[in-house]
């Protein structure tokens, strides 16, 4: 063979593999990832986790406000959940998840699902500010609990705390088949961490001291709140006839100020209206009207709602008025809720087939 000739077929021959090496960059396997909190296993009769990121802070001497940090030196393990798929028939050849500077690695041998333990510095989570946290939720639930400060911190409580750390994983997917080459991916997700406001059974509130000798303890305020009173009723609690029928209620919320309060209509079944806020310029009582449609539907659906009875055309039910509003005092606001009594209702559908029983919202009306 003459030399031109030679460089003739290897030319050829390097085009052909530059070809393939082209097809191999254009055809890339995807992947899909998620990053989410783990799920811990909890301390018997405790809210804290066996293992996991707990924080616990402490209040000093007989006082009732926190005031430092336990173990700031140490790091808090974090469990992080990690998902991921490949497509094009790619497989999953590693990863790794990491919070802030932490990184672990996931092994070579191809996962789909995994749960990872993160060990984080303490400077991580500090940016939330514990301590101000367990002294700001201790006053709420004073309020709440309708209880003195001193009680809640005697007892002490324990806070979970969203999204306050922020976990990445990355996935690296070997591509299978000619033509398919290697991607890698990442995706990231909030994490939480737990507050232990730790007890002191010691904990007494600043006393001051009158003309005597006897202590005096500080007063918190009075409680105040502009809710009143509230009731909801129906002209009818029973029907017979057709169906649809809708079931006309009636509610009224009192107050004693300027305001504002939500409510929300409950009932059987798990029923519950969106939460709606009714505005008040001074003090008084306003009302609103909410219809619930009660039908009987198709032959040979399934039975959606709760309430059906040994009479297959007779549907049972309760509706109920849930207010929230505020309470506050010198120290702190909280909300609480009030529910009315339970308003019954029955409905017996005259010429419906039993089937499926369905219970649709109306929008309210408010005067």
């Amino acid at each position: 063979m003459s030399i031109s000739a030679f460089r003739f077929n290897a030319t050829i021959l390097l085009l052909s593999i530059c070809f393939f090496c082209t097809a191999a960059v254009q055809a890339k396997t995807t992947g899909k990832m998620d990053v989410k909190p783990g799920i811990y296993k909890l301390k018997s009769g405790s809210k804290l986790p066996t293992k996991g990121p707990v924080v616990r802070i402490y209040t000093e001497g007989a006082s009732t406000k926190y005031s430092h940090v336990g173990d700031t030196h140490k790091t808090r393990p974090v469990l992080v959940k990690y998902t991921a798929s490949c497509s094009n028939k790619g497989k999953l050849s590693g990863g790794d998840v990491s919070i802030g500077d932490e990184k672990v690695g996931i092994g070579s041998g191809g996962f789909s699902s995994k749960s990872v333990w993160v060990n984080v510095p303490y400077s991580m989570i500090a940016t939330i500010k514990p301590v101000e946290r367990c002294n700001e939720h201790a006053k709420t639930l004073s309020l709440q609990q309708d209880k003195p400060l001193e009680k809640i911190v005697q007892k002490g409580f324990v806070m979970k705390i969203p999204n306050v750390l922020k976990a990445k994983g990355v996935a690296f997917c070997t591509a299978a088949g000619l033509g398919k080459g290697d991607v890698a991916g990442d995706t990231t997700g909030g994490l939480g961490v737990f507050l232990d406001c730790a007890g002191n059974p010691k904990a007494r509130a600043p006393r001051g001291t009158t003309g005597t000798s006897k202590p005096k303890p500080k007063d918190p305020g009075k409680t105040s709140q502009i809710f009143k009173s509230a009731k909801l009723l129906t002209k009818m609690p029973s029907y017979i006839g057709k169906c649809p029928v809708g079931m006309k209620y009636t509610g009224s919320i009192r107050v004693t100020g300027k305001g504002k309060v939500e409510y929300q209509i409950i009932g059987d079944g798990g029923y519950k209206t969106p939460v709606k806020i009714m505005q008040f310029a001074k003090a008084g009582s306003k009302v609103f009207q909410w219809t619930r449609m009660v039908r009987q539907a198709d032959h040979g659906k399934t039975l959606v709602m709760q309430g059906r009875t040994s009479d297959p055309k007779l549907i049972k039910g309760w509706m109920q008025l849930k207010v929230i509003y505020k309470v506050r005092n010198n120290l702190a606001s909280a909300k609480k809720s009030w529910k009315s009594k339970r308003q019954n209702f029955s409905v017996k559908c005259g010429s419906a087939t039993l089937s499926r029983v369905r219970i649709l919202p109306n929008k309210p009306e408010n005067r």
